[in-house]
């Protein structure tokens, strides 16, 4: 299928244009703490929309562990969250909450965990 990384694509390009090549819509539910790699499948424009818990969190570790930013974060965090945001996200490597993710505009609303998967699954 040729999605497997190839030697020395450390950014993942296969990968990361299978999901922006999905044909079909593609619903997100974040529950719980997504890192890195996970933080940017969930944020980084691959789902058409994003729901996360209240109890969800995010970080961008890659500064931190010495690493690029793959799956083609770094391109594209700036056009949703503005330059400067982006920036702090990708070099503090801090955690965020689904609640500042919102207000980011990288998540589309942030619901109680009870409800969070009824509500990704109607939506769909």
């Amino acid at each position: 299928r040729g999605l497997a990384q190839e030697p020395g694509d450390w950014v993942l390009a296969a990968e990361t244009k299978a999901f922006w090549d999905c044909p079909k819509p593609v619903i997100m539910a974040v529950n719980g703490m997504a890192v890195g790699g996970g933080a940017n499948i969930a944020l980084a424009n691959f789902a058409d929309v994003v729901f996360a818990s209240k109890t969800a969190k995010f970080t961008y570790p890659f500064a931190k562990l010495g690493i690029t930013p793959e799956l083609g974060s770094s391109l594209v965090i700036p056009f949703v969250v503005g330059m400067s945001k982006a920036k702090e996200i990708m070099l503090g490597g801090e955690w965020f909450s689904a609640d500042e993710a919102k207000q980011m505009g990288l998540v589309s609303d942030v619901l109680a965990p009870e409800a969070l998967l009824p509500h990704a699954v109607n939506f769909a």
